[in-house]
């Protein structure tokens, strides 16, 4: 079973595997279908850390679809994974309507809810002893990850401070933007 898991999982070490399953918890990556590419072959993205095979933690969704995309996105996140393990949380206009249970926070909230969920993060991992969130969860803790979809018409985000600070620190709490 480590070693299925192993494979399932690229770049994942096989007593961290074995730790996996001997759990009975197997926490599925965090990969969605965005759809089809002219080569016919899937599109893609996995929110993963590279360590673990994915191209993650973040992503920046670019075009006139971002609306769309958010929602395939987050369903495709969201198909099979166990409620604890991924909370989303989208920041966008209200005709962004995702079919997956998720947490809405309005433009004004956001820079005030990210940190608030950083600083509850850095004080869970020091209760326990844990560096980061994958630590917690070799360790055996439950630990969900957070994926914070956000819709930036006017471009705001993407030139703030505050995004760019959690661009930085948010990895190792377990928190991916998009």
């Amino acid at each position: 079973a480590a070693r299925e898991f192993q494979a399932a999982n690229p770049g994942t070490s096989y007593t961290r595997a074995l730790r996996q399953v001997s759990h009975g918890r197997i926490r599925r990556p965090l990969t969605a279908v965005l759809g089809t590419g002219l080569d016919g072959q899937a599109v893609e993205v996995n929110l993963e850390w590279e360590s673990r095979g994915g191209s993650g933690p973040h992503c920046v969704v670019v075009g006139d679809e971002v609306s769309s995309l958010l929602t395939v996105l987050a369903a495709g996140l969201a198909a099979g994974q166990a409620p604890s393990d991924l909370e989303l949380v989208l920041c966008a206009s209200e005709d962004v309507q995702l079919q997956v249970t998720h947490r809405r926070v309005d433009a004004g909230e956001l820079a005030a809810f990210v940190d608030e969920l950083l600083q509850s993060r850095y004080e869970f991992f020091r209760s326990i002893g844990a560096r980061d969130i994958e630590d917690a969860r070799e360790h055996g803790h439950q630990a969900s990850t957070t994926v914070v979809l956000v819709e930036d018409r006017d471009g705001i985000w993407a030139r703030s401070q505050e995004l760019a600070r959690w661009l930085r620190v948010s990895r190792s709490a377990g928190i991916n933007l998009v």
